[in-house]
């Protein structure tokens, strides 16, 4: 829910992103910033907006509206709606970088596994395999030793990455 925006107006913003129509989004979406008051109140809002800028093949657009959000992001973070649209966008418009960092301070503020879980995926889509390992390894401990096939996964991959080789008998015995 968007503070001082009733379910009314927020349902028409969501069926028109949800049936396609970008442009009576955008509308919607414009049209409901300009009567939000408090700035914290319109980050979803402005997700909202990201995202469908990225859908109208306006990616610079919707770009820039994610860096302006990215200097917000620890009010962002407060808001789990807020968080979660805005790791949609910065996933559409291809900004691992940002996303990362996002996941990050997420999973550190609020250590659950969904967050967790949040930061490997944003992880993997980076490329990024010693940190993989790392949260990885915080996910086994924290939550569950199944997640120690991650682990696993993300040594492989950074020995693979970086030229050398890691015996398979060591991913092994990981597993075991």
């Amino acid at each position: 829910r968007v503070h001082g925006m009733s379910n009314n107006k927020l349902d028409q913003i969501y069926e028109a992103y949800d049936s396609q129509n970008y442009k009576q989004a955008l509308k919607l979406v414009n049209n409901a910033l300009e009567k939000i008051k408090n700035k914290s109140e319109g980050y979803t809002m402005q997700t909202i907006k990201s995202l469908t800028l990225y859908r109208l093949g306006r990616v610079d657009e919707a770009s820039q509206v994610c860096e302006e959000l990215f200097r917000s992001r620890d009010q962002i973070i407060e808001d789990e709606n807020s968080t979660q649209a805005y790791l949609d966008a910065l996933t559409l418009i291809g900004d691992n970088e940002k996303s990362v960092i996002v996941c990050e301070e997420m999973a550190n503020r609020y250590p659950t596994l969904k967050n967790t879980q949040n930061i490997m995926f944003a992880l993997v889509r980076s490329g990024d395999f010693a940190k993989q390992q790392k949260w990885a390894m915080k996910l086994s401990k924290q939550f569950d030793e199944s997640y120690m096939f991650w682990t696993a996964t993300s040594m492989l991959a950074q020995s693979e990455l970086e030229g050398k080789t890691i015996s398979f008998d060591l991913a092994e015995k990981i597993l075991t």
